[in-house]
């Protein structure tokens, strides 16, 4: 039977499989608590492969459609009026490798001081397919936040992220340092920064586009 919470899913699979399991999500929005914890984040593994945009009745993962039933991944927890209490992260991939996959999801409304509303990534490398990362709020990196990991992001829209205006304030969708991000069909609009970066902002290594 289904699990009805995506964050019971993660665990599972990663129990089940040993670090390495398959999550597919159903159309509908999902938050990674049901309390008010802040800190509360989806965690990727290495060997842990994520999809959205089921109906709930496929059998293949070829017969989703993502484009139609929208698998959304919220930090919007605690009182459901205003941001001030949003998780910090909604997804975090801290340390994994390119075998964690990220695919057919919609990241958003984190909000925090702390880098990378949308995605978190230090040391990490997954690889993000088919996202929309929208109406997330950072200090730094609104959409994303990538510290020394070279993540493959393909046919990913980074859309209204903000970088808070008494942080560091760089990289309204993107914030990079170190390593080497590949970024393949990736679109950037309405992403705001109050210094540098309104779409992408490259501190140090090399990104390429």
């Amino acid at each position: 039977d289904a699990f009805t919470e995506v964050r019971d899913a993660f665990g599972a699979a990663k129990i089940c499989g040993g670090g390495f399991g398959e999550v597919w999500i159903a159309e509908g929005t999902y938050h990674p608590t049901s309390g008010s914890d802040r800190t509360a984040s989806f965690r990727l593994a290495s060997g842990l492969s994520v999809y959205g945009g089921f109906d709930g009745t496929e059998t293949m993962r070829n017969e989703r459609d993502f484009t139609v039933h929208q698998s959304v991944l919220s930090g919007d927890v605690g009182a459901p009026i205003g941001n001030s209490d949003n998780s910090y992260h909604v997804v975090v991939a801290d340390g994994v490798d390119a075998t964690a996959v990220l695919d057919g999801v919609w990241i958003r409304d984190a909000r925090g001081d702390e880098p990378g509303g949308g995605i978190r990534m230090i040391n990490g490398s997954p690889t993000l397919t088919n996202l929309q990362i929208l109406n997330n709020t950072s200090g730094k990196g609104g959409g994303i936040y990538n510290e020394g990991g070279d993540p493959t992001l393909t046919n990913v829209l980074f859309y209204n992220n903000v970088t808070h205006s008494d942080q560091s304030r760089k990289g309204g969708g993107m914030y990079t340092a170190g390593g080497n991000p590949i970024l393949v069909n990736v679109v950037f609009s309405g992403n705001t920064s109050w210094e540098q970066g309104a779409g992408l902002y490259c501190e140090s290594g090399t990104v390429h586009v």
